[in-house]
């Protein structure tokens, strides 16, 4: 009997997690650790236990539900995460956690197991919407985070990532024991939405994963002289909002004039203090995301952009800063992995495509350990961390059933 993912209970998972991590703000915002974010691991933990899955929680709170197998052999792995952005949307990691959780409801029908246990990841502190790190949760797993890193880590109210794990009941203690080595997983498999066009522009159901870009996260200050705004004289002002507006401005031209075609950057976040309309700025911090599947052009840019700082704080008579948060190293998914991917999606009726993702995913992490699979499925108009982030559920059942396939083969 060929198994088939269910579009209802897909669409039930989804409507679910979004009511529960919700509250009166525009769009989804569901941090790690929060009490929404809480809320929707009780319901997807239950949820596997209903399966008479094992389910486990380690020291940062990365959760996993194993169903056995046959063997005691390494499983196959797939899931994502159930964080958001602040005001982010309903798709983002969630669709890659209830597929892998609707792969697991049509295994354990099965008459008898896989060949291979199966289980399904939920990564803590993906977006790294609280301490300012991507993929908290697998670099932890994988040794990426070591447990100075994670007492280190502090969110914006000063809260460190250790002590947020302790207060939600996990033991951060464990992170070094709990580090998975290469070998103790046969494969993994993440199902994500594109948060892009391609695949919607090019009427293709199903992305296959070659590469993902890398990226590099810096925190930019600036330290001039607060002082009154009408009393100061233009031309003795040591102006930190007018030195990183001239960075800020800076990085699209720098960006462009790279010869790589696909090296993007962004700034995102800014503080300005004392942030008055009537006092001249007197420090201004302002985030930087450099990102392409080229590590010699991330490398560019943020040289570049290192000079411009230097030129700006010797112009304005400015302090300044340039402190890189996290870097992660451009990846190739596992050829053999992918082969499946497209096999599967082939073998179902799909269109798929082979492409570059430039947004990093927890599969990122995983590849240093074990075969790594991505499968992108469209979003609408290409938008994602907002609220108007949307994914039929057709499209998505369509990629939960290649997910299904490629398990079932990476499995037996």
């Amino acid at each position: 009997m060929e198994l088939k993912v269910s579009s209802d209970r897909i669409k039930k998972d989804i409507e679910i997690i979004g009511t529960l991590s919700r509250d009166d703000e525009r769009g989804r915002t569901c941090f790690s650790y929060s009490d929404l974010d809480m809320a929707v691991r009780s319901y997807l933990m239950d949820q596997m236990a209903d399966l008479g899955m094992e389910v486990s929680v380690d020291g940062v709170g990365n959760v996993r539900g194993r169903l056995p197998g046959q063997s005691d052999l390494p499983p196959v792995l797939s899931g994502s995460h159930v964080d958001s952005v602040f005001q982010g949307g309903d798709y983002d990691g969630v669709v890659g956690v209830v597929a892998a959780l609707e792969v697991a409801r049509c295994l354990a029908t099965r008459d008898e197991p896989l060949k291979r246990p199966y289980e399904v990841v939920i990564f803590s502190e993906e977006e790294g919407s609280n301490f300012g790190v991507t993929c908290a949760g697998s670099k932890a797993m994988t040794g990426y985070l070591s447990l100075e890193d994670v007492k280190k880590l502090l969110s914006q109210s000063g809260m460190s990532m250790y002590d947020m794990c302790s207060f939600r009941g996990f033991d951060p203690d464990r992170i070094p024991s709990q580090k998975v080595a290469p070998g103790e997983i046969h494969a993994m498999v993440e199902l994500h939405v594109e948060q892009s066009v391609v695949l919607e522009s090019e009427s293709m159901e199903i992305g296959v994963v070659q590469s993902i870009a890398g990226l590099c996260q810096s925190r930019i200050t600036f330290k001039g002289s607060a002082n009154h705004a009408g009393s100061t004289p233009m031309r003795l002002r040591q102006d930190a909002l007018i030195g990183a507006a001239r960075v800020i401005s800076g990085v699209k031209g720098i960006v462009q004039e790279d010869p790589s075609p696909s090296v993007v950057g962004t700034v995102g976040y800014i503080k300005c203090e004392p942030n008055v309309s009537n006092a001249i700025p007197g420090e201004v911090t302002f985030s930087l995301d450099v990102r392409d599947v080229s590590q010699e052009a991330i490398d560019r840019v943020m040289h570049q952009v290192g000079l411009l700082v230097e030129q700006v704080a010797s112009d304005c008579g400015l302090e300044r800063s340039m402190e890189i948060l996290g870097r992660q190293s451009p990846v190739n998914m596992s050829q053999s992995v992918a082969r499946v991917i497209a096999d599967s999606a082939g073998s179902s009726g799909f269109s798929c495509k082979v492409m570059n993702s430039g947004a990093v995913h927890d599969a990122v992490l995983l590849s240093s350990i074990t075969d790594t699979g991505l499968i992108f499925v469209p979003s609408k108009d290409g938008k994602s961390h907002c609220p108007e982030e949307y994914t039929s559920t057709e499209q998505i059942a369509k990629g939960a059933q290649v997910l299904l396939s490629t398990v079932i083969s990476l499995a037996e």
